[in-house]
């Protein structure tokens, strides 16, 4: 049965390690009929914006030292399937809003909840700083994952337009938003992978490959596995340029609007860690990618609105596996709260081992 579901997974993974450039989406244009939405309010989740807006109201919790195995989680990814056994014994929660415009086909390469029905919704979080959130999840800890758009030059009508960090699953619905915010700033300028974990390196390609005229970059240290195979063969497009380390040896980088330092730690053998700091300094606001998050007692709002995604809250506040869960505020917020706590167990950065004698002693 191991060796079987290690087969499984070697082949999911290069599935992923091997997406042919025509297995994108169309680049298709502005869909006046879907459901685009937008919020002000939305919550902090997996990708984050710390904004001088947001840091002082929201408690911010650090992770100094990511050693996480993220082959060894996705693998757990296989039988994600079995937490929908529970499914019976949680009542019926709020009604579905996600349409056919948040289909998204190449979910096979990354095999995770939601699978093929990705919402996003958009909010502003600064002047000129937009969140995208989408979902992702495994084992029912679902939380969100975020790309940041940011507006630049916007004085200079030759060079005014966006940079994308971080994306998302470009299904229709998330175009769509993207855009509202084009014929507003400008088009897509530059798009920025700021990290080599899968699930964003997923997304990337398919979403370059929608603005094929802007710069795409990518940190430097990318990595497949089992086989480490180049770019090319990672989904992403032959335009795929490395990320500098730092903006303050590229002046001309961003035009003064931006400013940047990649950092990259090696956890052990074959695994790498890196993740972008971008400073956006008229808005005063820092995305990173993996690095920083922050989260409250309230459940984002990408988790509360569509049936699929809400089970999950109502599936961790049950006490017993057999208790029927009401949808209630109390309720998802209990959820909620359980699986912050594991989804920190999946980035034990405060956690040490020590299997000498030496504990005994003491």
């Amino acid at each position: 049965r191991k060796a079987a579901i290690l087969l499984l997974f070697i082949s999911k993974t290069l599935a992923f390690i091997i997406i042919p450039s025509s297995l994108h989406p169309s680049r298709s244009r502005r869909n006046t009929s879907c459901h685009a939405t937008t919020d002000n309010n939305a919550n902090d989740g997996d990708d984050k914006v710390e904004s001088n807006i947001l840091s002082s109201s929201k408690p911010a919790v650090s992770v100094s030292n990511v050693s996480i195995d993220r082959r060894y989680l996705l693998s757990k990814a296989l039988i994600a399937g079995a937490a929908t056994a529970a499914t019976s014994a949680i009542s019926s929660p709020a009604e579905a809003v996600i349409t056919a415009d948040a289909n998204w086909p190449l979910w096979t390469a990354l095999p995770v909840a939601p699978f093929n029905r990705r919402r996003t919704i958009r909010y502003e979080v600064a002047p000129g700083v937009y969140a995208f959130d989408q979902m992702i999840g495994i084992y029912y800890v679902h939380v969100p994952i975020r790309m940041t758009v940011v507006a630049v030059h916007q004085n200079d009508p030759n060079k005014r337009g966006l940079v994308v960090f971080a994306p998302v699953a470009p299904t229709k619905e998330c175009l769509s938003l993207m855009h509202d915010l084009i014929d507003q700033y400008g088009p897509v300028r530059d798009i920025i992978l700021p990290s080599v974990a899968v699930e964003h390196k997923v997304n990337a390609g398919p979403f370059a490959r929608s603005y094929p005229q802007a710069n795409f970059y990518v940190t430097d240290k990318q990595y497949a596995f089992p086989l480490n195979l180049p770019n090319s063969f990672l989904g992403l497009p032959s335009w795929t340029k490395p990320l500098p380390r730092s903006s303050r040896d590229n002046a001309d980088l961003w035009g003064g609007e931006l400013e940047h330092e990649v950092l990259t730690v090696k956890p052990g053998i074959g695994s790498m860690y890196q993740d972008v700091a971008l400073f956006h300094k008229s808005s005063g606001t820092m995305l990173v990618c993996d690095a920083i998050f922050a989260v409250d007692g309230t459940p984002p709002r990408i988790l509360t609105e569509e049936e699929e995604y809400t089970r999950a809250l109502l599936f961790h506040a049950r006490e017993t596996k057999d208790e029927v869960v009401e949808d209630t505020p109390e309720n998802r917020k209990k959820g909620w709260r359980r699986i912050v706590l594991l989804f920190n167990f999946f980035f034990p950065g405060s956690g040490r081992g020590d299997l000498g004698l030496q504990p005994i002693f003491e």
